[in-house]
């Protein structure tokens, strides 16, 4: 017994190095303010230390899915998407999108401007999205920022989030409701040319959710908006 415990105990302690050496980057931006924290965050240094890897490599891989999967819109593409469906009823006051259909497209852009983050759905930022229960989403979703990636991701977790909210807590509120690698997002833009991915799923249960972008740093700067899901008798 004591010759496997000594054999293991090497194994034991790389593991917890290696743990500690994850952890340690992280445990020093957590007590730093927001403002300085998401500066470090954002840059491509910490992005390396946390992933492992080079942010822009992450980025030609997703171009490449995206290429691969025919998953990239040109210009006219875009102004496609920009027209509001039978089915898609807005509220521009309230900001509200209300989907009147059991199946909906939404198109979803993804910006950046002055700091700022958000989500864009038929010109209406971060806007709360309302449907029936059991309706089958497909959202196109548009990354058109020039310089920054973003992703969207169905949580049930509310805000406020952390920065670091991939880390910290989050939970995928239904299957496939979520762009790949959510954690680095879909790259930035290529000339005329803007990555996009397809998500659909079925809002199986009532309540209140969020989409949010979990690339770090994002949701805690306003990148997310309200999902509600009502009873079909409502």
């Amino acid at each position: 017994m004591s010759r496997e415990i000594m054999l293991k105990a090497p194994l034991l302690i790389g593991f917890i190095f290696m743990f500690i050496a994850f952890l340690a980057p992280i445990a020093m931006i957590l007590p730093l303010n927001n403002e300085y924290s998401s500066k470090i965050i954002d840059s491509e240094a910490f992005q390396n230390i946390i992933y492992g890897k080079s942010y822009s490599k992450s980025w030609d891989i997703l171009w490449r899915i995206c290429e691969k999967g025919g998953y990239v819109i040109d210009n006219n593409g875009l102004r496609n998407l920009k027209k509001t469906p039978r089915d898609i009823a807005l509220i521009k006051d309230k900001n509200i999108v209300v989907v009147n259909a059991n199946y909906a497209e939404i198109p979803i852009f993804m910006n950046s401007e002055n700091g700022k983050y958000s989500f864009i759905i038929y010109d209406l930022k971060n806007p709360t999205i309302i449907v029936k229960k059991n309706t089958c989403l497909r959202m196109i979703v548009v990354n058109i920022d020039k310089d920054t990636p973003h992703s969207l991701t169905i949580v049930s977790n509310p805000p406020p989030y952390p920065y670091l909210i991939h880390i910290i807590h989050h939970s995928i509120a239904f299957p496939g409701a979520s762009t790949p690698k959510p954690m680095i997002g879909l790259p930035p833009v290529r000339g005329n040319n803007y990555p996009a991915w397809l998500i659909e799923f079925t809002v199986s249960s009532p309540g209140t959710y969020y989409y949010v972008s979990l690339v770090p740093g994002h949701a805690a700067r306003g990148m997310y908006g309200k999902l509600i899901v009502e009873n079909e008798n409502q």
